[in-house]
Protein backbone atom coordinates (compact mmCIF):
# COMPACT_ATOMS: atom_id res chain seq x y z
CA UNK A 1 0.00 0.00 0.00
CA UNK A 2 3.02 2.28 0.83
CA UNK A 3 4.00 1.89 -3.08
CA UNK A 4 1.03 2.54 -3.93
CA UNK A 5 0.47 5.79 -2.28
CA UNK A 6 3.63 7.15 -3.26
CA UNK A 7 2.90 6.62 -7.03
CA UNK A 8 -0.15 8.18 -6.41
CA UNK A 9 1.04 11.02 -4.76
CA UNK A 10 4.79 11.15 -6.67
CA UNK A 11 4.77 14.54 -9.74
CA UNK A 12 5.07 12.33 -12.63
CA UNK A 13 1.52 11.15 -12.05
CA UNK A 14 -0.10 14.15 -10.98
CA UNK A 15 1.34 15.74 -13.76
CA UNK A 16 0.17 13.03 -16.13
CA UNK A 17 -3.70 13.10 -14.86
CA UNK A 18 -3.96 17.07 -15.42
CA UNK A 19 -2.68 16.17 -18.89
CA UNK A 20 -4.85 13.32 -19.53
CA UNK A 21 -7.61 15.23 -18.00
CA UNK A 22 -7.00 18.58 -20.52
CA UNK A 23 -6.25 16.39 -23.42
CA UNK A 24 -9.51 14.60 -22.54
CA UNK A 25 -11.80 18.41 -22.13
CA UNK A 26 -9.91 19.84 -25.54
CA UNK A 27 -10.67 16.09 -27.82
CA UNK A 28 -14.69 16.88 -26.52
CA UNK A 29 -14.60 13.80 -24.30
CA UNK A 30 -17.14 14.56 -21.39
CA UNK A 31 -17.39 11.09 -19.63
CA UNK A 32 -16.45 7.63 -19.50
CA UNK A 33 -16.26 5.49 -21.13
CA UNK A 34 -15.19 7.38 -24.56
CA UNK A 35 -14.21 5.85 -27.56
CA UNK A 36 -11.78 7.57 -30.37
CA UNK A 37 -11.54 5.78 -33.45
CA UNK A 38 -8.43 6.88 -35.25
CA UNK A 39 -8.41 10.74 -34.56
CA UNK A 40 -12.51 10.80 -34.54
CA UNK A 41 -14.49 10.71 -31.05
CA UNK A 42 -17.08 7.60 -31.19
CA UNK A 43 -20.57 9.29 -30.79
CA UNK A 44 -22.46 6.37 -31.61
CA UNK A 45 -23.83 3.78 -29.10
CA UNK A 46 -20.34 1.72 -27.34
CA UNK A 47 -21.30 -2.19 -27.67
CA UNK A 48 -18.80 -4.36 -29.21
CA UNK A 49 -20.48 -5.02 -32.61
CA UNK A 50 -20.96 -1.32 -33.28
CA UNK A 51 -17.16 -0.82 -32.33
CA UNK A 52 -15.89 -3.56 -34.16
CA UNK A 53 -17.67 -2.13 -37.47
CA UNK A 54 -16.68 1.23 -36.51
CA UNK A 55 -12.69 0.15 -36.29
CA UNK A 56 -13.59 -1.74 -39.52
CA UNK A 57 -14.61 0.95 -41.23
CA UNK A 58 -11.75 2.96 -40.49
CA UNK A 59 -9.24 0.70 -41.48
CA UNK A 60 -10.52 0.62 -45.11
CA UNK A 61 -9.71 4.48 -45.38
Amino acid sequence: MDLYRADRDSDWTIERVQADTFSAEASGARGAPTFFVGTQRHTGPHDAATLIAALEDHGGR
